[in-house]
């Protein structure tokens, strides 16, 4: 019985205190949390995002440059990023080459300079934790994925 009143003493302050917190008149700004550098006007250059940020609530990054860890797998179908491993592909962001959201992915000229891009990213990349920086644009449907990177800037594989 002791014990549960010291408990108790212990948590109901840090309940009113998160209470308190979340009543807060200022409210969390999207841009002051997930902003990543910003130019000299002002402007943010990119957000950092996770795959459950991209996932979850990927209005919130539609149209935006964003940069994410996560890994990739590269197949002939594509390149994707996935949570983890072995995750399903239901849950994961597709890797474009294209520069332009309204570009045809795999034009019918360009299908083998495709394929061969798809087996050079495919040794270094695939399986690997990867972090990447690019356009998020939440409307593609690919036939796996629940959105799209494209205009890649920045594919690096990471050691850790």
């Amino acid at each position: 019985m002791k014990v549960l009143w010291s408990r108790m003493i212990l948590v109901f302050p840090l309940i009113f205190l998160a209470g308190f917190c979340h009543a807060s008149e200022n409210p969390v700004d999207f841009d002051e949390i997930f902003c990543g550098e910003r130019y000299v006007d002002g402007e943010c250059k990119y957000y950092y995002a996770s795959m459950l940020n991209l996932i979850a609530t990927p209005e919130r990054f539609h149209g935006k440059r964003i940069r994410v860890i996560s890994f990739a797998v590269v197949g002939p179908e594509g390149a994707r990023l996935v949570l983890s491993p072995g995750t399903s592909y239901d849950v994961s962001v597709e890797l474009s080459f294209r520069k332009d959201a309204a570009q045809k992915e795999k034009p019918d000229t360009d299908v083998d300079e495709y394929k061969k891009r798809l087996e050079e990213i495919s040794e270094e990349f695939d399986g690997r934790r990867v972090a990447v920086e690019g356009m998020f644009n939440m409307n593609h449907e690919g036939t796996l994925a629940k959105g799209e990177i494209y205009d890649i800037s920045h594919l690096r594989r990471l050691w850790w």
